[in-house]
């Protein structure tokens, strides 16, 4: 019967331009959701519990009747999480590390007041035996040394690894601001707020 679910709300999903996607009653929970074209789970429709995992006519009927309430409802929420959902499917994945290249989220400590710092992330860029760390402003936040280095040679970043490295640290802070923008979507199609 829930096969027959997912054939009555199928039309309703494909008027709201949701052709891929698709609802269906979850086994555990008997609550209608609507999933992914990939089968994740998208969202829960509100107000919608089945009394057992075969519903009838009449459940159907009327599950039917909310879905497309809460389409409406959530119309444009659903737009922007699917868009949002685009850009970072075209973004690819946040990586932390590639070559010589290494991203880091950090919290600070004052030395002077021992008050927690700001947040922040850095990017580590190794160079021969030298590992410069980097914040988001290129500043330099540590010098790490894999190995013993003679100091009087002179170490410097070469400023094509600079400009790598901060390239790379902008690209995952600019995926990782657009995973949480997708999460935070995500979790609003699951509060029932309105």
């Amino acid at each position: 019967m829930a096969l027959l679910l997912r054939k009555a709300c199928q039309p309703i999903l494909n008027d709201a331009d949701l052709d891929p996607y698709h609802a269906d009653l979850d086994a555990n929970t008997k609550e209608m959701k609507l999933y992914t074209p990939c089968g994740k789970h998208l969202a829960t429709v509100a107000g919608v519990l089945f009394g057992g995992l075969r519903p009838t006519k009449v459940e159907i009927e009327f599950a039917t009747e909310l879905l497309a309430t809460w389409l409406l409802r959530n119309k444009n929420l659903l737009a922007n999480f699917i868009n949002e959902t685009e850009v970072l499917e075209k973004m690819g994945e946040a990586v932390s590390s590639l070559n010589n290249f290494e991203i880091a989220h950090i919290f600070g400590r004052s030395r002077i007041t021992s008050t927690k710092a700001k947040e922040r992330y850095i990017v580590s860029i190794e160079q021969g035996a030298v590992k410069y760390c980097l914040d988001a402003n290129g500043d330099l936040v540590r010098i790490e040394l894999k190995e013993t280095v003679s100091v009087a040679l002179e170490h410097k970043l070469s400023k094509s690894n600079v400009l790598a490295g901060m390239s790379f640290l902008n690209e995952y802070l600019a995926i990782s601001k657009q995973e949480k923008k997708v999460a935070t979507l995500l979790a609003e199609l699951n509060t029932c707020t309105k």
